[in-house]
């Protein structure tokens, strides 16, 4: 089976100094990207090629550890700079055996674009090989993205990456939670007083449910139609005579958590703005040091 290599690109404002720092200094590397835990070198760092030892924790107590070397090359010191990396693991909880791959960092007129594209092989037997392709490499592949996307928005704005993990990770889980509401509503209504329950509001509910699932869909302008949406509902259940208690304060608890997530999109970072094929442009790239939309 076919294996297709791990690419990932963005766009950083910052000096090439700046962004060699924050990649190549283990101790400051181990903090943005989300592949690894810890990372420690073997030998003194001014010899090439240079080893180290990388962790990765699970959970629960457990951790899968590796080995690595990478060599470093200045092809223009001020303008151009590259990367190379092996790595492997006999962890009998790794799913890698061995892999490669390469970071890239050009200085344009304005930004550093910084890339990287890696692969690897995964243990022998075809159950392997096929959760790599459904499981391993996708997720491998969205973790690269993070990564660099809080890379990008720790050097430009100083967020540090750890808050950043939380707030995107609270951002995924009021969408998925007001996904499960409104599907949920249009299916078995919760309230009787407040919501119009004719087909077309239902249907406007099922919309309005499967639009907090599509994950490239600006969620920016959700919110604002959302809040809108449930202060009015809010307004008419409190003015209706057969309101009952519970179902206003269960409409103020959404629409103050749907403006909190409104504000909390600015420190999240946008995956899926992160450029992962080669050629072509940086889908939303150019705003994502913003937070998503």
């Amino acid at each position: 089976m076919k294996r297709k290599p791990v690419y990932v690109e963005t766009t950083i404002h910052a000096p090439i100094e700046k962004v060699w720092e924050h990649t190549q200094n283990p101790k400051l590397h181990e903090q943005w990207d989300l592949r690894f835990s810890t990372i420690s070198l073997n030998e003194p760092q001014n010899e090439q090629p240079q080893s180290f030892l990388y962790e990765k924790h699970l959970g629960f107590g457990l951790s899968v550890t590796g080995t690595g070397a990478y060599r470093t090359r200045m092809m223009d010191e001020r303008n151009e700079r590259a990367s190379s990396l092996n790595f492997k693991s006999s962890h009998p909880l790794s799913f890698i055996k061995e892999g490669s791959g390469y970071w890239k960092y050009i200085k344009t007129s304005d930004h550093i674009v910084f890339q990287t594209q890696f692969d690897y092989k995964t243990k022998e037997g075809k159950g392997w090989t096929w959760a790599d392709k459904i499981l391993f490499r996708p997720m491998i592949g969205f973790m690269t993205a993070f990564s660099f996307g809080a890379l990008k928005t720790w050097l430009e704005k100083g967020t540090h990456p750890r808050l950043l993990l939380e707030r995107t990770l609270a951002h995924y889980g009021i969408c998925l939670l007001f996904a499960i509401v409104w599907l949920c509503q249009a299916i078995i209504p919760f309230s009787h007083s407040a919501f119009d329950h004719s087909m077309s509001f239902r249907l406007f509910y099922a919309l309005l449910g499967v639009a907090w699932l599509m994950p490239k869909l600006s969620k920016k302008y959700l919110f604002i139609l959302q809040s809108m949406f449930l202060l009015m509902m809010l307004c008419i259940g409190i003015l209706s005579p057969q309101t009952t208690l519970h179902e206003p304060l269960v409409m103020s608890a959404f629409l103050i958590l749907s403006i909190a997530g409104m504000f909390n999109l600015k420190d999240c970072v946008d995956v899926f703005s992160i450029k992962r094929k080669r050629g072509g442009r940086h889908g939303r790239s150019s705003s994502s040091s913003k937070g998503l939309r």
